[in-house]
């Protein structure tokens, strides 16, 4: 992948049309695509009563590649971080962004607190505190702590982007071994748990126990279709994916563990 900052854009072009699995916003699931998206959202551009889906529509038409894959975050898309390696002739690469503002332990949700309420975070009202512009979503371990609204699932990756702002983790990942339809399902769920031992390893504290990740995360893996059935732990498709990705992944939270 090439990666290209261009506020409030960051372009990674798989230098080709790619199979792409996600749950990305504008296309989800199993695409076809050369570009994989980010786009910075600041204050400005949230309102209350934002259609999200059809706001983000626009920013890639705006953008001239409404075909690519696109990820929503408030962190800085200056802090992306990217890590690539290879294993028995298999090479990947990855590029994430990281924010745990909007942090939670898997299975366990947290409620709207008074606390978060008193930021500003409640749907109706627009903070403007935070470090990045989006809201208090990245503002430093103290909101991941005690500011994030858990029972608002929805979030950017699925559309419902809240109105104070979340910090998410957004992954784009590209594997060079070509991969059946169980393979590459099987890949992202490596990619998944990768990322969750990052954040595990980063041990953010939450009331309701270590974050395991946050609610609004997203992963867009690309491959070419090819006749490998299998891309688990014990391969060196999976060995190489779980490497670039828990290492990005480490780099990005500790960089905005730096901003507390």
């Amino acid at each position: 992948m090439t990666v290209t900052l261009d506020r409030p854009w960051l372009r990674c072009d798989l230098g080709r049309m790619r199979r792409v699995l996600s749950w990305s916003l504008n296309r989800p699931g199993f695409v076809s695509a050369r570009h994989i998206l980010w786009r910075e959202v600041r204050d400005a551009d949230l309102t209350t009563d934002l259609d999200t889906g059809r706001w983000f529509t626009g920013e890639l038409a705006r953008s001239g590649d409404t075909e690519a894959v696109g990820l929503l975050t408030s962190r800085d898309v200056g802090t992306w971080r990217g890590a690539s390696a290879e294993v028995e002739g298999i090479r990947a690469q990855a590029v994430v962004t990281a924010g745990l503002s909007n942090a939670e332990r898997v299975g366990r949700r947290r409620p709207v607190t008074p606390d978060y309420r008193a930021a500003g975070g409640v749907a109706g009202t627009v903070s403007t505190s935070g470090v990045t512009g989006g809201g208090i979503a990245e503002s430093g371990v103290g909101a991941a702590r005690f500011s994030t609204p858990g029972a608002m699932t929805s979030g950017l990756a699925a559309g419902g982007l809240a109105a104070g702002g979340y910090g998410t983790i957004n992954i784009a990942v590209a594997v060079s071994e070509g991969l059946s339809d169980g393979a590459m399902v099987e890949a992202l769920s490596i990619v998944a748990e990768a990322r969750t031992a990052a954040v595990l390893e980063a041990g953010l504290v939450l009331v309701t126990g270590t974050a395991t990740g946050t609610g609004t995360d997203c992963i867009a893996l690309a491959a070419d279709p090819g006749e490998a059935r299998h891309a688990g732990l014990h391969t060196p498709a999976g060995e190489v994916l779980g490497r670039v990705v828990m290492e990005a992944t480490a780099a990005a939270i500790a960089d905005w563990m730096a901003l507390s």
